[in-house]
């Protein structure tokens, strides 16, 4: 996989630490292989996310994607 930036979240419950978790974007090792071939059936790739801006940017750069909509809901990715 690829290293993307993380985004850590500390957790703590009256003072005391209660928690810690890491969340990640990551792209596989197979993925880029994916998209090449995806580029080579189809003229036009867009990722859809729902993701903010920069990560979904971070990861359409990891895999060589050009267009970009970030923050999508569920919904509007099927429009």
């Amino acid at each position: 996989a690829h290293d993307l930036p993380a985004l850590g979240l500390a957790l703590a419950a009256e003072g005391d630490s209660a928690g810690c978790f890491v969340f990640a974007d990551l792209v596989r090792s197979d993925d880029p292989h994916t998209i090449k071939k995806l580029h080579q059936v189809w003229r036009y790739i867009r990722l859809l996310s729902g993701e903010r801006q920069a990560t979904a940017t971070r990861v359409a750069r990891a895999l060589d994607i050009p267009q970009i909509s970030a923050e999508v809901a569920p919904t509007e990715k099927c429009e």
